[in-house]
């Protein structure tokens, strides 16, 4: 009937500019469906798809254009000088220069002149997607981590003036700017007159990392561990990864298996070590909490004049997680008087006067809110981490080579570190 059709006219018009809001695309759609605008629909339709196969393919182009001038002086102080206006810096930029010391993220620090005259500085960093494929799930454990820190230093413990990471907001709220083809960014606070320390020269400097470490647990020990997401899945899960270098030997996919079946089968002598932690979780012995996984010592800013702790950073990998892995990285990576990637064995040793401060510093901070089962097991932590990180990675490709093994090599004398150790401080619990 002729006004059935008038109506169906009508209904295509509104659908059309209300529901479509004047999209061309929209509007062609639901003409199409109308029997009408069929030819601009099919029109539209391939203009679409040359246009998202063209961004597609320019989008490693813009990657690779805006990492170029980033990192080759191609005009990288005035991306950094943008990044500022976009995280609204107050301030004139003067420069910016490069850090070096991560291995993980791209890292700024911007100086600016204050309206008052005075200069300040700022961290820019961007996220590596490749090591985190969900930027915005680090983004939101590391803004919940420092908010709550924040809060408690300032609500709780009274102690406004000690210095705490910060995040600044973006244009539009936000603690993080996603720039297409740049990934993600964010802007910090510089912890001014402070540094880092790679390897630890004196049993002080281990003791205050310990102690700070310890302090960055007790403070997050009353959050939820529900609101931070899991951003590396099986982070710290032995099992799982010495079943992945089972799987890579008996692949053995570059015939190297014959160059280091010494380090194997050291590893697999040990097997008996890969699930202690794990049982005692799945019991519910050992409790799930928020902690950093990544505790070496040159994520502890020292004040330059007293090497006292001032903050932790690098809070990227903060998940849930068991105390355990974090006491246990600190013993692996703080007691010997070399770097982590040290390749000449015969300069790893185990220096116990350092074991001792770690566990003085840490149960200095940490005694009020640990378990027994806990303590019970600090000291078999730290021989369990360098065993599981002498394996695999949690995504079961090996660190650099299956020859990486050989790294999980203890010098001798490393079961000494033992309960009898940290029994003393037991009673100040």
């Amino acid at each position: 009937p002729a006004f059935l059709i008038l109506e169906l006219q009508r209904l295509t018009n509104k659908l059309q500019h209300i529901v479509c809001r004047r999209d061309h695309f929209g509007v062609h759609l639901i003409g199409a469906l109308h029997v009408d605008h069929r030819h601009h629909f099919v029109d539209d339709i391939h203009v679409r798809a040359f246009q998202c196969v063209v961004l597609q393919s320019a989008k490693p182009i813009f990657a690779r254009h805006t990492f170029c001038r980033l990192t080759a002086g191609g005009g990288f102080q005035e991306q950094v000088a943008a990044l500022g206006d976009a995280f609204a810096i107050a301030g004139e930029f003067l420069h910016c220069d490069t850090i070096n010391s991560g291995h993980i993220n791209m890292t700024f620090r911007a100086t600016y002149r204050k309206p008052d005259g005075t200069t300040r500085r700022y961290i820019f960093q961007r996220v590596n997607d490749a090591v985190f494929p969900c930027p915005k799930d680090v983004m939101h454990n590391v803004e919940k981590v420092t908010n709550h820190i924040r809060w408690k230093m300032l609500r709780v413990l009274k102690t406004p003036f000690r210095q705490t990471l910060n995040l600044y907001s973006a244009r539009g709220g936000r603690k993080y700017l996603e720039i297409p083809g740049s990934g993600f960014w964010r802007c910090y606070n510089c912890i001014e007159n402070t540094h880092t320390f790679d390897v630890a020269d004196h049993p002080r400097q281990a003791y205050e990392a310990a102690r700070a470490f310890g302090a960055f647990q007790q403070l997050l020990c009353d959050m939820n561990p529900e609101d931070i997401h899991e951003t590396i899945p099986f982070f710290h899960h032995t099992r799982r990864r010495f079943d992945h270098l089972e799987k890579a030997a008996a692949a053995d996919s570059h015939g190297r298996l014959n160059t280091c079946r010494k380090e194997l089968d050291f590893i697999r002598r040990r097997e008996r070590y890969v699930d202690v932690l794990l049982d005692l979780q799945e019991r519910g012995e050992l409790p799930v909490r928020i902690v950093h996984n990544d505790t070496k010592i040159n994520n502890v800013m020292l004040d330059e004049d007293t090497d006292h702790a001032v903050c932790v950073i690098d809070l990227d990998t903060v998940m849930p997680g068991s105390i355990l892995y974090d006491f246990g990285d600190m013993v692996r990576t703080v007691t010997p008087p070399t770097e982590e990637d040290e390749e000449d064995l015969s300069k790893v040793r185990m220096r116990m006067p350092m074991f001792q401060s770690i566990v003085e510093g840490y149960l200095s901070a940490a005694h009020g809110f640990l378990t027994q089962a806990e303590i019970d097991q600090l000291a078999f932590s730290g021989k369990l981490i360098t065993l599981e990180i002498g394996t695999l990675s949690p995504s079961g490709s090996c660190r650099s080579s299956l020859r990486t093994s050989a790294s999980v090599q203890m010098p001798a004398g490393w079961p000494c570190p033992s309960s009898t150790m940290i029994e003393p401080h037991r009673a100040s619990r």
